[in-house]
């Protein structure tokens, strides 16, 4: 199974929940195959696209829950050289809602015709650093040095 730029954009520019699922189903097939490098690009792109869906779990008053599942049962897979995934302390409610306010003010200040484009694309904006550059780092799966 590729986990490759072909596989992963599409599922993450689609940023919906078949698409969370189908990335969550190859980070854990990727990991019992032991194919690091694969499970790490998935782990990347499911953590945006968990961004990006916030606020459609935040109206079903289960962003949090399902925040804590994907550390606790998803990204606690990823192993990275002398490294680990940290989103322990990660405030996943105020880093989503910053963000989707960051994407709706760059549909803002798009063309009226860019402004019909999928929500999920200038999120990607953001996410990427083609617009809002400083608050690409705030969005970044944050990572720790293991002792």
């Amino acid at each position: 199974m590729g986990c490759g730029r072909h596989t992963l954009e599409p599922l993450e520019r689609r940023a919906s929940l078949d698409s969370l699922a189908a990335l969550t189903i190859m980070l854990r097939l990727h990991h019992e195959q032991g194919n690091l490098r694969a499970v790490s690009d998935c782990a990347q792109v499911v953590f945006r696209v968990l961004l990006m869906l916030g606020p459609r779990f935040d109206d079903r008053a289960i962003a949090e829950q399902i925040f804590k599942i994907y550390v606790s049962r998803v990204f606690s897979l990823v192993v990275l050289p002398g490294k680990r995934i940290a989103l322990e302390n990660y405030d996943y409610l105020t880093r989503f809602r910053l963000l989707s306010l960051l994407a709706d003010e760059v549909r803002a200040q798009s063309e009226p015709q860019a402004a019909r484009r999928l929500p999920t694309f200038y999120a990607l904006q953001v996410l990427d650093g083609k617009r809002q550059q400083r608050a690409r780092l705030l969005f970044t799966l944050p990572v720790t040095e293991v002792a």
